[in-house]
């Protein structure tokens, strides 16, 4: 197993190492096309250009002596990383997101400095994005209802660690999950001020959701790293078959609109196949019934909104409805399995809802809820064991933060499905992405990580830059 997890860190540094060679082409190519964002003056631009690739030979001299030879791509593509940075605020988040949803210090154990990566480049992004306001003489905070939301959110929800029964353990998952969650959203909106930034932050998230997919079919296909059942597995924190589709269709969207939209370049329609392809073969992999019923909501959702003929469109829809129950026919899994499966998640609603009747305001503390499941069961379940979840986003924050915590996370769902309808004609992906995911994480406990803060603050930004009603 040891053997494996070193060939998968050497793998997962390659896969990283040509995302961030990807990152950095599109930022490149994004200040090429507008040179002004670094500086209007051409003097220095130069010098911070000559800074950025000092900064780059430095990097990757030392990262080439104090680590193994074997990690050199995992040095090069941090030294990438940290270079774009340096060119701006953009750069640094674009290194930053990249990080967060590939995660390369959970496989990669070249030096324990790696687990420092995101705290440096996050550091790195808040410095950048202080030194652009002072030089732009713009101290102006962006601000919205989505953003007090979410700071009320996060607020209540650290209060609530400290009601639980073990205090210390949940504060550190909340800095861990919620609070990073939450600063990615408010630099994101913040940072992002054109199309063109909103492109780069686009092709970060498919990149990443890319590299996953194809690091979690490596994993599971190739070193046969599977689970009991047979079921496509990973390492980490997106460890979870369900977790790795969930990411997978969040970015689909993104990542397929080629195939809609005739704008697109025939690399691009090429590009939107294969990730289609990808994301079937690992959708199977993952024997998913949660994944199959989110990516036919995507479906649908491009039949209604994207077919002129809306009674054809219509047909359509259920015809793809009708589908999820053959498509339940290519599952592997056992019934037996499947059955357990279902009978389960029904208890765990069931008793987030009986801990939510117990504390209706406050809920039983973040981070509790598994703490907690034994003592507001209400059916006996004899098919699984361990730490248990709510397995729905919903009902965890309904159990561990109350009606207050469940109507403030509610309540950005909503106002960013509001803001992505608006733009559905221009922008109809962020509405595909929204509804889609939002079906997947109703059978998965995703309401403290990343992906939904990132999917809220991409459709806000870009709802504010189309109205042009704010200036970001």
């Amino acid at each position: 197993m040891q053997i494996i997890t070193g060939q998968m860190g050497q793998i997962t540094a390659f896969i990283f190492f040509l995302l961030m060679i990807w990152v950095g082409y599109n930022q490149i190519k994004a200040w090429y096309q507008n040179p002004i964002t670094i500086s209007a003056h051409p003097q220095i631009r130069f010098l911070i250009f000559i800074f950025s690739v000092f900064i780059f030979i430095i990097l990757t001299g030392f990262f080439l002596i104090s680590w193994p030879l074997e990690w050199w791509t995992l040095g090069l593509a941090v030294a990438i990383g940290f270079s774009i940075s340096i060119l701006g605020s953009m750069g640094a988040l674009s290194f930053l997101a990249a990080l967060l949803l590939v995660r390369p210090w959970e496989i990669s154990k070249a030096d324990p400095l790696i687990e420092i990566l995101p705290r440096a480049a996050a550091i790195v992004v808040l410095g950048m994005f202080l030194i652009r306001m002072i030089s732009e003489k713009r101290l102006k905070i962006f601000w919205s209802r989505e953003c007090t939301l979410l700071v009320l959110f996060a607020a209540w929800l650290f209060m609530s660690t400290s009601q639980g029964s073990a205090p210390a353990a949940a504060e550190m998952a909340y800095w861990e999950t919620v609070a990073r969650g939450a600063i990615l959203f408010l630099m994101v909106v913040n940072i992002l001020r054109r199309e063109a930034d909103i492109l780069v932050l686009k092709n970060v998230l498919v990149g990443a959701a890319l590299s996953v997919t194809l690091l979690a079919i490596t994993y599971s296909v190739f070193f046969s790293q599977t689970d009991m059942t047979g079921r496509l597995t990973y390492i980490g924190l997106l460890g979870d078959p369900n977790d790795i589709t969930a990411f997978t269709i969040l970015a689909m969207p993104f990542a397929i609109k080629p195939l809609w939209d005739r704008r697109h370049t025939t690399l691009g329609y090429l590009f939107a196949l294969m990730y289609l392809a990808i994301s079937l073969v690992i959708i199977y992999l993952a024997q998913s019934r949660g994944a199959i019923l989110a990516l036919l909501t995507l479906f649908i959702c491009i039949v209604i909104f994207k077919s002129k003929n809306k009674k054809r469109a219509i047909l359509f829809a259920g015809f793809f409805a009708l589908l999820y129950f053959p498509a339940q026919n290519l599952l592997k899994r056992e019934q037996d399995d499947l059955k357990q499966s279902g009978a389960s998640r029904i208890i765990y609603w069931k008793t987030a809802i009986n801990m939510v009747v117990r504390h209706p305001l406050t809920g039983v503390g973040f981070n509790d809820y598994p703490n907690q499941y034994d003592n507001y069961l209400t059916d006996s379940m004899s098919f699984e064991s361990g730490k248990r979840t709510a397995h729905s986003s919903w009902f965890l924050v309904l159990a561990e933060a109350g009606f207050i915590g469940f109507f403030l996370f509610f309540g950005i769902f909503l106002y960013s499905l509001k803001r992505a309808y608006k733009i559905i004609n221009e922008y109809p992906e962020y509405l595909f992405s929204l509804l889609s995911y939002g079906v997947a994480m109703s059978f998965l406990s995703h309401t403290y990580l990343l992906f939904p803060y990132l999917i809220f603050a991409f459709t806000l930004v870009s709802s504010t830059i189309l109205s042009n009603k704010e200036k970001i």
